[in-house]
């Protein structure tokens, strides 16, 4: 048909695919995350009235944390104790901005850093947009999926206040929501910009890391020492605690982190516009001297590429670890003042200890829930080699499959005894800074305890990546979302066994507290083995499956 002209229409929605893409790809975990967080929410309400059923034992109990420096330093700061409203909002705001946070920095990432990478941003790049419109659209893709979270923590707190006694508010609920997307939004925004300012995916990540850290810190700080209250409204994760939802609410802390996405996320979008593309403000050296040793086979170059992110997480659970413990005898004095927070803390090991063993039990309990989370985003690496393609320049060579999984493997088991060391290690230093520790030979028995969930986690990733590697991320973040809300729900009240059981912390001795249950650890890790070597079996047989 010579001579027709045929006229090219824009695609309709064109404008903000890169949003849909987004939040297509995000949504998922935000929705298992958003579950955890409403279900912690209600647990908390409903379980704080079974347990303190008297004014009497309630003020005890408000008497008992009120003035206890670790614990305020671990989850937050109290107000109203006495009253459903203080205690819920106390003992799951310091929850969700501890694991909203962490799944922002993993999500910020690979979502600018990672795609670009992989070569997916410049194919959007030559379509309908701009890099400062795409940047901008990635952002809110990233906003719509921290919605789902609003939405979720919403329904969870304004179901609760159903029961009897409780009497959350839709608005109660609502602003619960709103505090509960304060911390992802910031951290989310910072790993934009730190995405833009690194090269390279791990160093994103660690630049967002260093950030919420640091920002942990200062807030850790200013609830800890009276005088220095102030660094609380320095942090920006200091601004998402002091909105105070349910009891006292204060909204004014709205427009600092407003304003601080606003002005952080505008700057990664005009650095985004101004670059070019895989380039970044911090560029990568153009030439070096040449080092191939860990480029002769496929697990030392798994070693050579990830090295960095390992080191980081083991350097961020030690000083974790480290700086908690050295809250412990802070801690120990409080609960021993009060027969009711021994109880309290005590339910969660299953009897009444020794005050300084049940706090570094708590801290044991979320360095175990920060190993999962090790665990996941290695396992999480693993499926993105394949599914990106890299696996493929892999095998055309003489590598075989078996050895290659095999490999990735053995420095994912190298990274748990690392990180049950690195918790040990850092509890134990932190704990004899106050001169209130137990022996290292005990805090490494605790450490080894915490391997045995992570070690079982690390079995069934393999086995979904073996048989099911699209529901790979998904299925271990559910299983961490799951296991760590089952653990909450249990401290709280006689929660059926059948739902307990089906937690993988639930089994596992909440060490020093007890003493570890060998025959339990040895369990967990000759089950964690013997899924692992069904994956790995079956993925030596199955075709390779890319996105």
């Amino acid at each position: 048909m010579s001579g027709q002209v045929v006229a090219l229409r824009p695609v309709r929605g064109a404008s903000n695919v890169v949003a849909r893409f987004v939040f297509k790809r995000t949504v998922r975990i935000a929705v298992i995350w958003g579950y955890v967080f409403g279900a912690v929410i209600a647990s908390s309400a409903i379980g704080y009235m079974g347990i303190y059923k008297t004014l009497l034992d309630r003020e005890k109990f408000a008497a008992s944390f009120s003035s206890n420096v670790g614990i305020n330093a671990l989850i937050g700061a109290p107000h109203h104790l006495e009253t459903i409203n203080g205690f819920t909002a106390w003992r799951t705001m310091g929850i969700m901005i501890l694991i909203g946070s962490i799944w922002a920095i993993l999500t910020a990432s690979k979502t600018f850093r990672g795609e670009e990478s992989a070569g997916r941003w410049e194919m959007f790049l030559v379509g309908q947009t701009t890099a400062r419109r795409a940047a901008l659209q990635a952002l809110l893709g990233l906003y719509a999926s921290v919605l789902a979270i609003f939405v979720l923590v919403t329904i969870g707190a304004y179901a609760a206040g159903f029961y009897h006694g409780i009497g959350f508010t839709l608005q109660n609920a609502a602003y619960m929501g709103l505090a509960a997307m304060g911390a992802p939004i910031i951290i989310l925004t910072v790993g934009a910009l730190a995405s833009q300012i690194q090269p390279t995916r791990q160093r994103a990540a660690g630049m967002t890391a260093a950030f919420f850290g640091a920002a942990f810190l200062l807030r850790a700080i200013g609830n800890a020492v009276d005088s220095l209250h102030w660094l609380v409204g320095v942090s920006p994760l200091g601004w998402v605690e002091q909105l105070r939802p349910l009891t006292g609410s204060q909204p004014l802390w709205l427009v600092p982190i407003v304003l601080f996405v606003v002005i952080v996320g505008a700057a990664a979008v005009h650095v985004a516009g101004k670059r070019d593309l895989g380039a970044s403000i911090l560029p990568d050296r153009d030439s070096a001297v040449a080092r191939l040793g860990l480029l002769k086979s496929p697990l030392r170059l798994a070693w050579r590429l990830g090295r960095v992110q390992l080191a980081a997480w083991l350097l961020g659970l030690m000083i974790f670890a480290t700086g908690f413990s050295s809250l412990t005898k802070a801690a120990a004095d409080a609960i021993k003042a009060s027969p009711g927070a021994e109880q309290a803390f005590a339910r969660l090991g299953g009897a009444p200890h020794v005050a300084a063993t049940i706090f570094l039990g708590v801290v044991f309990l979320m360095g175990m829930t920060i190993m999962l989370l090790l665990v996941t985003a290695l396992l999480n690496a693993l499926r993105e080699d394949e599914a990106e393609g890299y696996l493929d320049n892999l095998l055309v060579r003489p590598v075989s499959r078996g050895g290659w999984l095999a490999g990735r493997l053995l420095l994912i088991a190298v990274a748990i005894v690392a990180a049950g060391l690195f918790v040990a290690t850092g509890g134990w230093i932190g704990s004899h800074l106050v001169h209130n520790g137990l022996p290292y030979g005990t805090m490494l028995q605790a450490g080894l305890n915490a391997m045995a969930p992570a070690t079982l986690l690390a079995g069934t990733g393999v086995l979904l990546f073996g048989f099911v590697p699209r529901f790979t991320a998904i299925g271990l973040y559910a299983i961490v979302g799951w296991s760590f809300l089952m653990d909450m729900l249990g401290s709280l009240g006689n929660l059926n066994h059948w739902l307990l059981d089906t937690s993988i912390l639930h089994h596992v001795a909440l060490a020093p507290v007890v003493s570890p249950n060998w025959q339990e650890v040895s369990v967990y890790v000759s089950l964690g083995l013997l899924l692992g070597t069904a994956g790995w079996l079956n993925f030596t047989r199955r075709d390779l499956q890319n996105e």
